[in-house]
């Protein structure tokens, strides 16, 4: 994202921080981890992959972007990171 999170409680505060300023903003937050899971808090969802291997949340994000692109949501979506491939396979589904 634009801000660098020093832990994951700080990215989740930075993320609360975020839809407090922007009323019809939500936020998901997609983490790679163990164990297939989410919670929601307002309007800001954190979800765990589950399983295992890299780049999990990548695939997670770039399949749900993929569905997204279908049903023509892709304007009301925006996604922040500092990973430079992953933004680069984001970009690539967005511009088709």
């Amino acid at each position: 994202a634009d801000k660098v999170a020093k832990d994951r409680a700080d990215l989740v505060a930075q993320a609360k921080a975020h839809v407090a300023e922007h009323p019809s903003d939500f936020v998901w937050i997609v983490l790679d981890g163990p164990r297939a899971s989410s919670s929601v808090d307002g309007r800001v969802r954190v979800s765990y992959t589950g399983g295992v291997g890299a780049h999990r949340a990548d695939k997670f994000i770039c399949d749900f972007l993929r569905m997204a692109r279908f049903r023509g949501d892709l304007g009301r979506i925006e996604v922040r990171t500092n990973d430079k491939d992953f933004k680069k396979e984001v970009k690539r589904i967005f511009a088709s």
